[in-house]
């Protein structure tokens, strides 16, 4: 190193026209996004949908359209905390069972 050199502090100038001024030194410059499934590409698969009846401490939201909405008759065991839907034509035979009842199902949403 040549000891006649001198190092002069880097400036940085206004932008001239539309061109934006990045200043080196901004540690924000360096952050990495917290968004890492819109930075990797990835979309969830929805492979369930779970269906139950909601918890009392939960606050739910359901659409008021009747379309979102539906008068049925399901199978429910509670031993494997499962819902099955039933297909018409089966209700007469299902008639007797404890495990099937009829049950209003609705759209919803919680927090």
């Amino acid at each position: 190193m040549n000891t006649n050199e001198t190092f002069s502090p880097v400036s940085i100038q206004p932008a001239t026209g539309n061109v934006p001024v990045v200043d080196p030194f901004d540690p924000s410059r360096l952050r990495l996004s917290q968004d890492f499934v819109a930075a990797a590409g990835v979309k969830k698969v929805l492979n369930t949908i779970p269906v139950r009846k909601p918890s009392k401490e939960w606050f739910v939201m359901t659409h008021p359209d009747p379309a979102y909405r539906i008068q049925t008759c399901v199978v429910e065991l509670k031993e494997d905390s499962e819902t099955y839907l039933v297909d018409p034509s089966l209700w007469p035979e299902l008639a007797g069972e404890s495990k099937f009842s009829p049950r209003a199902l609705m759209t919803a949403i919680n927090r």
